[in-house]
């Protein structure tokens, strides 16, 4: 064969072959964001925790809830202090340090905190996006509410989160050898706030309605409890089968929480579910 004939052949052939390892999906992963329209810029003055920090904003003092995650707490009050959460207060700390603040504000909270989704100006006049480096860090749960949701870059917090996961960073690094609780008795509270794995037979899972029209799902295990917020249901299982895993035995991971003394796991991934038979 002519080799000016057989050379397109072949580099078609090598082309294809590239793209074949590549996840199509995951290119735009961690780019810079260049759209900026509606971003306001925050002069930081202090740092509270991963999630919240206080700045100026055109003058005007503002405590910032950053939106779209939730990090482990520093300071005991309606959640205990969890585990990684002097990690993420550090990287907030040093992304602060390293860039330039600017805010995408999407609303206020009942608190009258300003909502608002947190980006580093770098140097390439792009911007970082903080939620999806600290999740990728594992420093940081996603906490998704359809009312500030954003079609651009909540998709880009879901894989945030997968790739911690799968590369066992920060809170799941803990993933070989967080505490395996397959009873009641084992519970103490020192583990409260604790990465555990809570073991356990599905007995029935619900599905509760609550008055904004937001929703909660419950799986009742024998002797713990399972929740999983709306937001992260639809963003995270919608193409797992929930109800697959009822009368199964599983172990979930995550932060043991108490409810009315009853142990407890806000789960956020499918990841986090391990069935065992």
């Amino acid at each position: 064969m002519d080799l000016k004939k057989l050379l397109p052949i072949l580099l078609f052939s090598v082309l294809i072959t590239l793209f074949s390892y590549i996840d199509i999906d995951a290119i735009d992963f961690l780019s810079p964001i260049k759209d900026d329209s509606g971003f306001v810029k925050l002069d930081v003055d202090h740092i509270v925790d991963g999630d919240t920090f206080y700045g100026y904003v055109n003058g005007e003092y503002k405590k910032v809830r950053i939106v779209g995650i939730d990090t482990p707490e520093t300071h005991a009050g309606s959640k205990p202090i969890g585990e990684y959460g002097e990690d993420a207060k550090r990287f907030l700390e040093n992304f602060v340090s390293k860039y330039e603040i600017y805010l995408k504000i999407v609303g206020n909270d009942g608190y009258g905190r300003t909502l608002a989704y947190v980006f580093g100006k770098n140097s390439e006049n792009g911007y970082i996006f903080y939620e999806e480096s600290v999740l990728m860090e594992g420093y940081a749960r996603p906490l998704i509410y359809f009312d500030n949701d954003d079609s651009e870059l909540t998709p880009r917090l879901v894989q945030a989160y997968n790739y911690a996961f799968e590369n066992r960073k920060g809170i799941f690094s803990k993933w070989s050898s967080a505490k395996i609780l397959s009873s009641k008795a084992q519970i103490t509270s020192l583990l409260e706030g604790k990465i555990v794995f809570l073991e356990g037979t599905v007995k029935d899972i619900r599905k509760n309605y609550h008055r904004d029209g937001g929703y909660t799902y419950y799986i009742d295990c024998d002797w713990f409890e399972i929740s999983i917020r709306d937001g992260e249901y639809e963003y995270f299982f919608k193409d797992y089968n929930l109800y697959s895993i009822k009368g199964k035995k599983v172990k979930f991971y995550g932060e043991l929480w108490f409810d009315d003394s009853k142990p407890e796991i806000l789960l956020r991934s499918p990841n986090e579910i391990v069935v065992l038979n």
